[in-house]
Formats: structure tokens, sequence, C-alpha cells
């Protein structure tokens, strides 16, 4: 088998959707697309390439909002592993819709991926929030580097796997059932656009509702990360009271002013990249 595919599961699609469709087709020889929503079917801003295979994803909706999207997205990458081996492609890579692939080059990429792995881990890096943006993409270019800053959300990446009968997605950010070596990517990394603006930021936790403190609704697996916790409780808080001043305090401290990007990027802790 040869070739490497993208999986994502959209929802919401907008006018930035486009820059990452052809910034991913630079890299990558096919794209499926999950719809968690079938009513966006006619958006004008899913793409028209042979190369963007879109379905409707799985429709699983038996608890909270935030724990049926994450079982959502295992199970249509289950779908994607089983159409890249019907297809042919070796590799698979999950997505979000707010992450980029850096540098996205077909030559790089395929360097990237030894012959001998099973599974390389992507690191991440996260973007620096800020007020405004009107297209993350091509707004925003600072970013906390992975391991010399602290960072709001995740910090363990995202994975390619080599597709072969009995991998299965642990999570949206690794898979199990491979063979071969796991390793690590030194040369690519996940640009993570994670609430770059406050309208993105409230827009997230508006769409995510009062979730349990559980990943997957599973008392198990504990939700450590606190901005997430607590972006959950002062949106909750603002919608109850009908005052969003608790917001824009909160989102106030957790943007960096020009001199502190200036002074953190001279210490090596802030990145700047403009992958589009």
């Amino acid at each position: 088998m040869t070739g490497v595919a993208i999986t994502t599961m959209v929802k919401g699609v907008d006018h930035t959707f486009s820059d990452w469709c052809s910034h991913h087709l630079r890299a990558v020889d096919r794209i499926f697309l999950w719809l968690d929503d079938p009513g966006e079917a006619h958006s004008p801003h899913l793409p028209v390439d042979p190369r963007i295979q879109i379905n409707i994803g799985s429709q699983h909706r038996q608890g909270s909002i935030h724990g049926d999207f994450m079982i959502r997205q295992d199970q249509n990458t289950a779908c994607s592993l089983s159409l890249c081996m019907k297809e042919g492609m070796e590799w698979l890579i999950h997505l979000d819709t707010d992450e980029l692939l850096y540098p996205s080059n077909r030559e790089r990429l395929r360097q990237n991926l030894s012959p001998s792995a099973g599974h390389i881990t992507l690191l991440n890096h996260e973007v620096c929030p800020g007020w405004r943006s009107e297209n993350p993409f091509r707004d925003c270019h600072y970013f906390r580097l992975n391991g010399r800053s602290g960072f709001n959300l995740y910090t363990n990446g995202k994975a390619a796997v080599r597709c072969r009968p009995g991998v299965y997605p642990r999570d949206a950010h690794s898979f199990g059932g491979y063979t071969g070596s796991a390793v690590t990517s030194s040369d690519l990394v996940i640009l993570h656009y994670a609430c770059p603006s406050y309208d993105r930021w409230l827009a997230k936790y508006r769409a995510l509702g009062d979730f349990p403190d559980f990943w997957w609704d599973s008392p198990q697996h504990r939700i450590t990360i606190s901005f997430h916790l607590q972006s959950r409780d002062i949106y909750k808080r603002c919608i109850r009271e009908g005052d969003f001043q608790a917001a824009a305090e909160f989102w106030s401290n957790q943007v960096l002013m020009p001199e502190q990007l200036a002074q953190q990027r001279r210490e090596g802790s802030i990145g700047w990249f403009a992958p589009i």
C-alpha cells in the first residue's frame, strides 16, 4: 500500500476551512471528512476535490454533548482506517479542523514516515490567545512551544498510524493495535489553533455545554486540564447571571501583550509560524 490520508470530523464549517483543506492537500493523498451535522452536506464552505471524500459521520448521541462528541470522533476514525485499507492508504493521521500539520510538504512528510515505525507522534504547539481573529490560520502567528511553555489544552500531540487490520483509535491523539515501533517525529509538528480569539473561545464552550468532569463521560477518565473546566464554569456562570464581564476578565489574563510576546520569543518559549 502507498499513500497518506487525513481523517477529520467537521462541524460548523466556515470560510477558513478552504485554507485547511488546501494546506493539507499539499502533503497528503486523501482527506476523509466526516460531517457531524448531516444538514451541512450542502454547505458552500465544503470543498469540491476528488481527493476529498465527504461522508455523514456517526450520529451516536447518548450522553453529554462533550462525551458524545469524543465517541463520534473515535467511531469516525475507525471508519477511516477501514477506508484506508480498502483504498490502499498506508498511513492515517487524525486532525481536528483547528489543527494544521506543519510543514505541509509531501516530501518532508514521507521522509518522516519511518519504514520500521507503526505509530508516529507529532508534537503540538499551541496558539497564543488574542482578542480577535478573522481567520486564525492567516492572522495568528505566535505559538507556545511544546515542552518550553505552559499550555491551556492538550500537550500530547497527534499521531500517524500505519493502516493494518487490528489498528484502532485509542482517542483523538493516539492509536492502538499497530505493529512496528512507536516514535516521535523531530521534524513535523501540529499547530493547534486552540481558542485563538475571545469569540471563538466563547463559541467553543457554548457548543460543549455543561459537560461532566470526565472524558467520554467516564469516571475512569477524569479531566485534569484546568483551563477546560474553568472555561466551562465561567461560561455557565455568565449565562446564569446574564453578564459576561467575568468571561472578559478571564480572557484578558490569557492574552499576552506585545512586549510579553517579544520577551518570551527571545527566551525561546514562543515561536512564530506562518503556514498559510
